[in-house]
């Protein structure tokens, strides 16, 4: 959490929710190769879920992410560009919902 956002948080919790970047869908192929290698086909991913601080925006690493905004869910499914990104917020909104801190 801390690499991601910059955030420290006491409980980060792992859910049972996992996919792969694959090469082959990247449209981008040189930036691939130059971020994971030539050798590198495919990202495991996996998801986490945690309470971010109050009235805190999170510090991005420039070279892995663009921008970020604080939105609802749905709004969050709308400007999520990758299938897997949007079945992975819906899967943690599933586990928040039925595992309350």
């Amino acid at each position: 959490m801390h690499e991601e956002t910059g955030f420290r948080v006491t409980s980060l919790r792992r859910i049972d929710f996992r996919y792969d970047l694959l090469r082959e869908n990247d449209p981008d192929g040189e930036r691939w190769e130059q971020l994971y290698g030539p050798d590198v086909h495919a990202i495991p991913e996996e998801v986490y879920v945690a309470n971010a601080p109050d009235g805190r925006d999170p510090v991005l690493a420039p070279y892995e992410h663009d921008t970020f905004m604080w939105c609802s869910v749905e709004d969050a499914l709308q400007l999520l560009a990758w299938e897997n990104n949007r079945r992975a917020l819906v899967a943690a909104v599933q586990f928040i919902a039925s595992n309350p801190p």
